[in-house]
């Protein structure tokens, strides 16, 4: 069973979707500006008391905000979790997303679950003394999330930083008897991405080769619709830790009882045959709940070119129609979307979004609306998104 429930704040509004009784996905969207200190403790204020009210633990928590205001956004955070007993050293992953109007707070993401069960629970990931991630089961499954994972940002070369991101990201799976074969979704935040997407790219590859994702046939190219990759983002987030890349990882268990699946688009095809080493989506299936992990979708056509150049309001309408295409094949609907991340280029572009939305019924989307480059500086427009029927 899904239930949603909106709420309206003082400058935001607050989406909690609960599937199969006890998990949840929560965003925070700020609609009006407001100073960031005082609307992010409202916004905190009213996120842990539905949280606390339903016995939720956060899972996966991720702040989208102008990096000048990181110290008062978390300083409101912080205070706020004192109030409610909980632990503000907590894993979290902050990362530039500048709200499309105004300056500050663009909005919060937080996965959460209720352990019901005898054996559910949710533990703490550590590495090295620090708080990396979480570790929750449910119905007798283990899932995993890493949180803000990066390279040594000593290192000057992206290339070889990107590297050590992802040996450091697969030394923490190790320690918890996983490795990169068990990741189903990544969300990978870039500085300055279109200066070196390439060498990102390669890294990515090079690693995921190391770590038996890929071989090293020429002929995987030809099949890359069915080279088993994690769903993931790519986009424009700088961070303050002032790293090349930071990234969250989302995996599972390799003895959970699941079905997965990754899904290949209808209207495009995979990533892999153009250099990117991820899934279009990630299909998993609980006995109750299905999730589709839908990756950052943007106006490319089957061949892996950009369409509608210089037409934002072609390439939104062009990535809402492949995203409502690609999840219907699971006999989802652009309604079962609980949570996304919708980027703009250019934040005039908001008000060209809105009629499209509204043709597709997804103008009370639960999302964070940002400013950030697209992998491809001819992109305009891109959206990810958590999907789920139950």
């Amino acid at each position: 069973m899904t239930k949603r429930l909106i709420e309206k704040g003082n400058g935001y509004k607050i989406f909690l979707t609960v599937l199969g009784g006890n998990q949840a996905f929560i965003t925070a969207s700020v609609t009006d500006q407001h100073p960031p200190a005082e609307l992010s403790a409202r916004i905190y204020h009213h996120l842990l008391s539905l949280i606390q009210h339903h016995h939720f633990e956060i899972l996966h928590e991720r702040i989208f905000a102008d990096l000048n205001d990181e110290a008062v956004i978390k300083a409101a955070r912080n205070k706020a979790f004192a109030e409610f007993h909980l632990d503000a050293k907590m894993p979290l992953t902050f990362i530039q997303g500048r709200p499309v109007q105004g300056k500050g707070l663009a909005g919060v993401q937080i996965r959460a679950f209720a352990p019901t069960a005898k054996d559910d629970g949710v533990w703490l990931i550590q590495h090295q003394d620090a708080a990396v991630g979480r570790r929750w089961r449910r119905n007798g499954n283990d899932f995993y999330m890493l949180q803000n994972i990066f390279g040594n940002p000593d290192i000057s070369d992206r290339y070889l930083q990107s590297c050590d991101m992802y040996d450091r990201a697969q030394e923490i799976l190790l320690s918890q008897d996983l490795s990169f074969k068990n990741v189903l979704r990544t969300w990978i935040y870039l500085s300055a991405i279109l200066d070196w997407y390439g060498e990102f790219n390669r890294a990515r590859n090079t690693r995921f080769t190391e770590f038996g994702l890929l071989g090293l046939s020429e002929k995987e190219n030809t099949e890359a619709e069915y080279i088993y990759l994690p769903a993931s983002t790519g986009i424009l987030g700088e961070n303050p830790m002032a790293a090349a890349a930071a990234m969250d990882i989302f995996a599972v268990s390799p003895a959970a009882r699941l079905q997965i699946a990754h899904t290949s688009g209808v209207q495009q095809k995979s990533p892999y045959r153009y250099g990117s080493a991820f899934s279009r989506a990630m299909t998993m299936k609980e006995e109750d709940v299905t999730h589709i992990l839908l990756s950052g979708t943007a106006s490319i056509d089957e061949h892996g070119k950009t369409v509608y150049l210089d037409d934002s309001v072609g390439q939104i309408r062009k990535t809402v129609e492949v995203v409502q295409a690609l999840i219907l094949h699971e006999g989802a609907t652009l309604q079962d979307i609980h949570e996304a991340t919708v980027f703009f280029k250019d934040a005039d572009d908001l008000e060209k979004y809105w009629p499209i939305a509204e043709q597709f019924g997804i103008n009370d989307l639960p999302a964070v609306f940002i400013i950030a480059d697209v992998c491809r500086d001819d992109l305009l427009f891109e959206i990810d998104a958590a999907i789920a029927l139950s």
